[in-house]
């Protein structure tokens, strides 16, 4: 993923070059898999503890979870429910740091903003702007389409729902040699443009539209093209406008290095 991301308040967000994340967690790779299952045991018991004994519980649950898995920096979580609303830490803020993890602080999510980019299309097509069954061949920037095109892609066969649903046969810009770079190369701010014309140049099309899946950022890369198609702004802005964060209280959530940061955010979690 590459360094183009979004900040959800206390649940963080990070945008894969215009993709979303969330991050309950805040661990080593190697150990998501078993953190998953424990958190989603965890999140279960939200509906069957008495009001009283929540908070406690679910700290103790956390710190467990933490404690058990010492390669973990940390761990970060806020629960909402019908019956509790908690946020809570345990570890440290960043590999090197010794200060401790504050839920106050936003965290970066990857790939989530996902989420987030297929409910604007969604309310896009709520509200009769566009269908999703439509081709995206005069939906997408005429560079990309040129790049596309070239390839080998039949954008008159993929639609707004293959994209959403990383069934459009499109190869993705994401590879060995992608993440290499970014290593490589920390500052680089990756344009659109260069992610489009990288997935366009590693290879033949991975088959025909709806015959397979295959999970892809450059999907909801050409989305965002799609929103601002329909909408004649940045894409971000749709999202913050359509979604509405104001009215859902999203006050502290923002794309960087396309928003600017709210000045009563604190500064973001070190997790990479």
């Amino acid at each position: 993923m590459d360094n183009f991301q979004i900040r959800i308040d206390k649940i963080s967000l990070s945008l894969s070059r215009y993709s979303l994340k969330i991050l309950t967690k805040f661990t080593a790779q190697n150990n998501a898999m078993r953190l998953r299952f424990t958190i989603l045991l965890f999140l279960c018991l939200i509906f069957k503890t008495s009001a009283q004994t929540h908070t406690d519980l679910y700290q103790k649950i956390i710190d467990s979870v933490y404690e058990k898995n010492p390669e973990m920096i940390g761990v970060l979580v806020h629960i909402e429910s019908p019956k509790i609303s908690l946020s809570y830490a345990k570890g440290f803020d960043g590999k090197n740091s010794k200060q401790n993890l504050n839920v106050q602080k936003p965290v970066l999510i990857a790939s989530t903003t996902k989420t987030f980019m297929a409910a604007t299309i969604l309310r896009l097509a709520e509200k009769g702007k566009l269908n999703i069954n439509q081709k995206i061949k005069n939906l997408i920037t005429e560079t990309s389409r040129m790049q596309l095109t070239k390839a080998g892609y039949h954008l008159d066969f993929i639609t707004i729902s293959h994209l959403l649903s990383h069934t459009s046969g499109i190869r993705d810009y994401v590879d060995e040699g992608y993440f290499k770079f970014i290593n490589e190369n920390k500052k680089h701010q990756w344009t659109r443009t260069e992610q489009v014309e990288r997935a366009s140049k590693l290879g033949q099309p991975l088959g025909k539209p709806r015959t397979l899946f295959r999970y892809a950022d450059i999907n909801y890369v050409l989305l965002s093209e799609v929103i601002e198609h329909f909408t004649d702004e940045p894409f971000y802005t749709s999202v913050r406008k359509l979604l509405k964060f104001k009215e859902n209280h999203l006050n502290n959530t923002w794309f960087i290095q396309l928003e600017k940061q709210h000045e009563n955010t604190l500064p973001l979690v070190n997790q990479y």
